[in-house]
Formats: C-alpha cells, structure tokens, sequence
C-alpha cells in the first residue's frame, strides 16, 4: 500500500500542481483581458472625444458660415433694396421733370435760363410741349422774340429745350433726363438722409 499510496500522493500532487498551473494561466489570460479592455475602452473614449471635438468644431465652423452668408445675403438684400429705390426715384424724378418742363412752370424757367444768358441763341422745344404752351411762352417771350429770338419745336428735342447759339458754336440740352441728372446728386442725399 505504500505504493499506492505514493501514486495517490503523487496523482494528488500532479492534480495540485495542474489547477495551479490552470489558476495562474486562467489569472494570467483574465488579466491580460482585462488589460486589453481597458486599453480598448481608454482607446474608444478618446476616438469618441476625438469625434465629437471634430464634430463641434465642424458645427462651430459651419455657423460661422452661415452667419457669414447670412450677413451677406442681408448686405446684399440692403444693396439691392437701396438700387431699386434709387433706380425707382431717378425714374420718377425723371417723369416729374418731363411733367414741369411741359407744364406752365416751364415758361419761367426758360424766363429766367434767357435772363442769365447772353441773348444770342435761338430756343428748340420739345415739339409737344410747344404745342400745349406755344401762346403763353409766346406771350411771356414777346420782348426776346421780337428782339430776334427764334423759338421754334424740333423732334431731337425730348421733353425739355435746347439753347442754340445763332452762330451755332455751342448748345445747351435742357432735357427732362439732363436735368434730372443735375438735380440726381442733391436729392439723392435727401433720401439718403432720410432712408437709410
């Protein structure tokens, strides 16, 4: 039995020895896993703050870029809004100016245009305008016309006048368009003034 005994101390030993050696292996493999992981998790958590830093800064760049065009779509609303209305106040200054220049108050304003000059130029109307004025400015032109003023309608004429030196080295346009031109850059302070 001593023998017997010994192959059961030494079964009993191999036994100890091996789940030992198991225990250990299994402690080993676990730790190991455990270890693998936590540098997975660790590796995880920065690729996912990694992503939402990238994210945050794509979005934070994104609505800088939106507030760029914003401001500039704004910019260019104010741009396109200030040309119409100052496209539209040249239309109407001109339709305006075309209405005084084929209406009573153009009889003083040649008046007082043939004050200022020398009196050496004969006067081209606009061919209507003559026709709805012809007594009047021939009534408030007496004195110039007999004194050889010429006043006559000619068709390069568009609403307004034309001074015509008699020599003709010189002329003046008087036209609607003309003079809403000269009166553009004035007025259009004003509203400046006024609207923006």
């Amino acid at each position: 039995m001593h023998m017997a005994q010994q192959i059961q101390d030494l079964v009993a030993s191999i036994r100890k020895d091996g789940v030992e050696a198991a225990k250990k292996e299994a402690a080993s493999i676990l730790q190991s896993a455990e270890e693998q992981a936590q540098t997975i998790i660790a590796q995880a958590q920065e690729k996912a703050t990694q992503i939402v830093s990238e994210a945050e800064e794509a979005i934070a760049l994104a609505n800088r870029r939106a507030e760029k065009a914003l401001s500039q779509a704004g910019r260019d609303l104010l741009l396109s809004l200030k040309a119409s209305i100052e496209g539209q106040f040249s239309r109407i200054l001109v339709e305006k100016t075309s209405k005084a220049l084929s209406s009573k108050d153009f009889i003083g304003l040649l008046t007082k245009v043939l004050e200022a000059g020398d009196g050496d130029v004969n006067i081209e109307i606009d061919p209507k305008a003559f026709e709805a004025l012809a007594d009047e400015l021939q009534t408030a032109l007496a004195a110039k016309l007999k004194s050889g003023l010429v006043l006559k309608p000619h068709d390069d004429v568009e609403s307004g006048f034309r001074l015509v030196a008699k020599d003709g080295s010189y002329f003046y346009d008087y036209k609607a368009s003309e003079l809403a031109d000269l009166l553009q850059p004035y007025l259009a302070r004003l509203l400046h003034e006024r609207i923006f």
